[in-house]
């Protein structure tokens, strides 16, 4: 058996004293694509965001017997309290789509600039190919004028067009693993079919 891509083992989160996820064991292998299903409120979310590395500290406690993301090159503590581990870990090995593309994009950046952000240091310096790459990534995941997105702002877009774009934004630094928190929420039936595709 292939060692896993990621390792959870005993896991406990709480708010206060209140328990929000209590002893969950996960274990995923690379190529493996999983499904958590959960009434709302489960606590489906809030382990995304821990697997991430986003949950405030301030307000949440967190236990874990283990909890390791592995692969040859890497071996990331999920535990770790470094935030620059964590971005470094988030800019290179995971992704989260998150539910609202509204409040995922900055309206005030246009979104390819956001998409390029996610995959700049993929290219260095190479800009041409970094805008080349970011088209690609639109095409694939079905938008239709990849140049005019490319440049347009978030207001500018339907929400099926803004949830592609954070569904591209996720896609773009080819992450080892990517997190979906109910990623076709906002896309009519047969969007959300090519999406999933």
């Amino acid at each position: 058996m292939n060692k896993p891509l990621l390792k959870i083992k005993n896991l406990s989160i709480y708010k206060k004293n209140y328990h929000l996820l209590n002893g969950v064991n996960f274990v995923l292998s690379e190529g493996e694509t999983v499904g958590l299903f959960g009434r709302s409120g489960s606590g489906k979310s809030i382990f995304s965001l821990f697997i991430n590395g986003l949950l405030n500290f301030d307000i949440f406690s967190v236990y874990s017997d283990e909890a390791l993301f592995s692969t040859k090159k890497i071996n990331f503590n999920l535990l770790n309290n470094s935030v620059s581990d964590w971005n470094n870990f988030r800019s290179k090995c995971v992704s989260i789509i998150f539910q609202d593309p509204t409040s995922s994009l900055n309206p005030t950046l246009t979104c390819g600039f956001q998409i390029s952000e996610a995959c700049r240091f993929l290219f260095k310096k190479n800009s041409i190919e970094l805008k080349k790459n970011c088209f690609s990534i639109l095409k694939e995941v079905g938008i239709n004028n990849p140049e005019k997105v490319f440049n347009s702002f978030p207001h500018e877009l339907s929400g099926g067009q803004k949830q592609r774009v954070v569904i591209a934004i996720a896609l773009a630094k080819k992450p080892k693993l990517l997190i979906a928190d109910e990623p076709t929420t906002s896309l009519d039936t047969t969007t959300q079919k090519e999406v999933l595709n």
